[in-house]
């Protein structure tokens, strides 16, 4: 239940959690469902907004969009912006000779059907059995390229799906405008944590940071700037800061229109939205050099009636948010372009369960590839004062360019593939066939920031253990994809999920 304030006479909640956001809400939600007791605290109000992202952070170094973008402050944090879309890592993630993970990709996906199914979602098939129903393909051993899928939610704000819960369970409180300031200590234990609000103390069996990305090494920096923290004198705190680099790489030209749509547009199968991509297949990946990042790819429909389309879609997930409420004001254009030219439609989407494409301007081939992690890429503080009081980060994102070599070997294993199977054809970018750096430099980044305090099998090479617990202390935890050694072909919602249900079930035996 959301509350006002904390009383004195107030039991400390089993497990304290610092951030309302993706990580924050659910590992609420699942630690309710085994019995632990929640103090919720999030710095924004019950309408998430994206004003803190320029209150609180700013680019100083290569153009990063989600600095500003893609950071919402208040219930449900940024869950209320992205689509929804959940996908899995590979097993090669894992062992990367530049980033190691300090647990294994099977250990993760043993928690993968609690996550769906807290998610209110089937456990997906596997992606052989959808090649088979969405276009007959037979997957091949020998294939280099694979067609995969991602699972999207029908409604992805998290302050949406667990309502109920958050209104209504008084073992979950949320306590809302409470930025945390300070920790104080009792050897390796958190004793206190210091609350803007009124500034109180908040004491807990269990605290678990949970806050995004930028925000964690916020954090922990400003922390470690007020007094001795476990991580103060730890030289990686804040580095490694990564995101992934996607651009267009390439226009399609479609030999075989009817198979092009049977592979490529999106389905409904048992009540999952599915979206199809490209990607290494994983018998490529055991040949590539080790430090190879992952890669993957998808279409590019462009089409105005598919903007319009799109634009109404955002307007409907931004009701009841503040979030991108700037969409609102081209709705009524965007009804009018849409009305008459929804039949087909509809009409493919009731008879096949398929979500028609429209690409009448273009058609393209987008690519999204792995960062390698770069000591130089950081999150450090300013000397600008937020309004919550802390200093504001200055997020220095940079890359490595050694990810230019293998983003060509891709695409163009990927027009190959695209052609030996009679869609089409790939008109790659020039400046990638090049190599050249001006491609490498034109590529964005996708919201999908992680990294700045990584899991590591010791402190000297990051900041949290396996299961997430910040080396040096007894009882502090960090739900974040800040804790992420590196990022993979794939958006970090689902693994971050995956990790934070095992967390989950980690507080609890802790408890008992």
């Amino acid at each position: 239940m959301i509350v006002q304030s904390l009383r004195s006479d107030d039991a400390p909640a089993d497990v304290v959690i610092v951030g309302a956001g993706t990580a924050g809400l659910f590992l609420a939600v699942r630690l309710r469902k085994l019995g632990l007791t929640v103090l919720v605290l999030e710095s924004g109000g019950s309408v998430a907004h994206t004003l803190g992202g320029a209150e609180t952070a700013e680019a100083v170094g290569r153009a990063h969009r989600g600095t500003l973008e893609a950071r919402a402050v208040g219930l449900g944090g940024t869950s209320t912006l992205w689509g929804g879309q959940l996908a899995r890592f590979d097993a090669a993630d894992f062992s990367r000779s530049y980033a190691p993970w300090p647990l294994e990709a099977d250990t993760l996906e043993g928690f993968a059907p609690r996550v769906f199914s807290a998610l209110g979602l089937s456990n997906p098939l596997p992606n052989s059995d959808y090649r088979r129903q969405l276009g007959n393909e037979i997957p091949s051993a020998d294939e280099r390229i694979e067609r995969f899928f991602t699972y999207w939610l029908p409604d992805p704000n998290f302050a949406r799906m667990f309502r109920r819960i958050i209104v209504e369970d008084p073992g979950l409180r949320v306590l809302l405008n409470s930025p945390v300031t300070g920790i104080s200590w009792d050897g390796e234990n958190v004793a206190e944590l210091l609350v803007a609000q009124d500034w109180q103390s908040v004491r807990g069996s269990q605290v678990v940071l949970a806050t995004g990305t930028i925000g964690a090494s916020r954090l922990l920096l400003a922390l470690a700037a007020q007094g001795v923290m476990p991580w103060t004198d730890n030289a990686l705190t804040g580095r490694g800061f990564q995101d992934h680099l996607a651009g267009r790489a390439a226009t399609a030209n479609l030999l075989n229109e009817k198979k092009f749509r049977a592979y490529f547009e999106n389905a409904v199968v048992s009540g999952i939205k599915l979206q199809p991509k490209l990607k290494w297949s994983a018998n490529e990946r055991l040949q590539q050099p080790a430090d190879w990042p992952g890669m993957s790819g998808y279409f590019v429909f462009g089409s105005d009636f598919g903007e319009h389309l799109a634009n109404l879609k955002r307007a409907a997930r931004s009701l009841g948010t503040a979030a991108n409420l700037s969409a609102l004001k081209d709705v009524p254009a965007s009804i009018r372009a849409v009305g008459g030219s929804l039949m087909p439609f509809v009409a493919r989407y009731v008879r096949e369960r398929r979500v028609m494409a429209f690409f009448d301007r273009s058609l393209e081939f987008q690519l999204q590839a792995e960062q390698i992690p770069s000591i130089v890429s950081r999150i450090s503080l300013s000397d600008r004062l937020a309004p919550d009081g802390l200093p504001a980060a200055e997020v220095n994102w940079q890359v490595d360019g050694r990810e230019l070599h293998a983003m060509k070997q891709f695409v163009e294993a990927t027009g190959s593939w695209f052609e030996g199977r009679g869609i089409g054809t790939f008109d790659i970018d020039q400046r990638l066939v090049d190599e050249d750096p001006a491609f490498l430099h034109d590529l964005i980044d996708t919201n999908h920031a992680c990294g700045g305090a990584s899991m590591a099998n010791d402190v000297s090479a990051g900041l949290v253990d396996r299961y997430l617990r910040f080396f040096g202390t007894r009882n502090l935890y960090l739900a974040s994809a800040a804790a992420f050694p590196s990022s993979s072909h794939a958006n970090c919602t689902f693994t971050l999920l995956c990790l934070t249900e095992r967390l989950s079930q980690h507080l609890a035996e802790q408890k008992a």
